[in-house]
């Protein structure tokens, strides 16, 4: 079974992800910027303004492709995009509930954190349109959209976790454009 699970930040993915991964038994893939600054001895701030000069999100998808292997619940921005699934979920939630969470884990100033939230939106949505031709706000393709405003993520992993059935496996239709770029792009092999 190949789940992948995205939203935009502060939707909870990375939790959801999780949850699901420990309910249905399965390799939870969830390699983030964040990760990717910690491995790498950087900022985080720096590593998601400079992501496109840099090349961070070839390095970052790279590294997401080569963990993703078997079954596995696989959590990332870009992951109804990146990889073949038997299911598709988009987490969908208001950029004031995203930035209150985001505020609350990181213990920041919801202001701050609003902003930072608006910013790193359209920093993202304007990125993956750059690099890899895509609309991330345009999620109508995916299998399944939880609005996580007022249900936990235990509920929404719950939602997941049921919704799997004998689902098939579908080949998606943008994970060879993002492979293609990334073999051209990447430092590391996909």
């Amino acid at each position: 079974m190949k789940i992948v699970i995205s939203g935009l930040s502060g939707c909870g993915a990375t939790t959801v992800s999780r949850l699901v991964s420990e309910k249905l038994k399965l390799k939870n893939v969830n390699y983030t910027f964040r990760n990717l600054a910690v491995d790498s001895g950087l900022d985080f701030k720096y590593v998601q303004e400079n992501a496109l000069v840099n090349g961070f999100d070839f390095e970052l998808d790279s590294k997401l492709l080569k963990l993703a292997k078997g079954d596995f619940v696989l959590a990332s921005r870009l992951a109804c995009w990146l990889s073949d699934y038997n299911l598709s979920v988009w987490l969908e939630a208001g950029v004031e509930t995203r930035a209150r969470r985001i505020a609350a884990r990181e213990k920041k100033s919801f202001n701050i954190i609003l902003k930072e939230t608006i910013k790193r939106d359209n920093q993202n949505v304007e990125r993956y349109k750059k690099i890899y031709g895509l609309n991330i706000l345009d999620h109508s393709f995916v299998d399944l959209t939880i609005n996580v405003e007022r249900i936990t993520a235990w509920q929404a992993a719950e939602i997941i976790a049921n919704s799997c059935g004998k689902l098939k496996l579908v080949k998606n239709n943008f994970s060879h454009k993002i492979e293609v770029k990334l073999k051209k792009n990447s430092r590391g092999s996909v």
